[in-house]
């Protein structure tokens, strides 16, 4: 839904077609918002089919007629309701990696150990990706330009999520590990019943 909105937005500071709206928003927004052109164009067509963006110009390429878009009216009063809404409303927690530990079986414990180590790889090199980027932007503090803003926010905010992403997973790695190793079995067992309460 986010993209709808900022593409949106691009277009209200100019009209643009949908390959250069997907160098903007990189330019906008930073590396650590992945948006491939595919889905630039998906969008761009979904937002004509609800009358919120019009085709204004073409233009001849190489592979036909490039189509320049612009907001229309309705665009434009969806755009700010989006804007002027608040953002304070937290996304429910959806994770692949957690559903499969939640569903899995003691005999599955090697296994998830095996996808944690991964994705914990993963986590690593775009950790370093997205350090190395954030040395060659202008730091917040020494920022003097609304475009320099989005771009650095963005990059430490994924910084940020990542972190707390490999310390999540080193959590869980030590918890499967613990109950692998039958911790967790041994507690239940010396655990006494109800029936043995009863009993003394």
């Amino acid at each position: 839904m986010s993209v709808k909105f900022a593409i949106l937005g691009l277009l209200l500071k100019r009209p643009s077609y949908p390959y250069e709206l997907s160098v903007t928003f990189r330019e906008r927004i930073g590396y650590a918002w992945e948006l491939n052109r595919g889905q630039v164009y998906q969008t761009v067509y979904r937002l004509e089919e609800e009358g919120l963006v019009e085709r204004v110009e073409s233009k001849p390429n190489a592979h036909g007629i490039k189509w320049i878009y612009r907001v229309t009216e309705l665009g434009k009063e969806e755009y700010e309701r989006w804007r002027s809404d608040g953002t304070d409303r937290n996304r429910p927690l959806r994770d692949d990696l957690l559903l499969k530990i939640s569903m899995a079986t003691p005999e599955d414990a090697d296994h998830l150990i095996w996808m944690i180590d991964k994705r914990e790889r993963l986590c690593a090199e775009r950790l370093q990706e997205y350090t190395e980027f954030e040395a060659d932007r202008v730091p917040l503090e020494e920022a003097t330009s609304w475009e320099d803003i989005g771009p650095t926010l963005s990059t430490s905010a994924a910084l940020a999520r990542l972190s707390s992403e490999m310390v999540w997973l080193a959590q869980a790695r030590k918890t499967l590990m613990r109950l692998s190793n039958g911790v967790g079995t041994k507690k239940e067992k010396s655990r006494p019943t109800q029936r043995q309460n009863l009993a003394v």
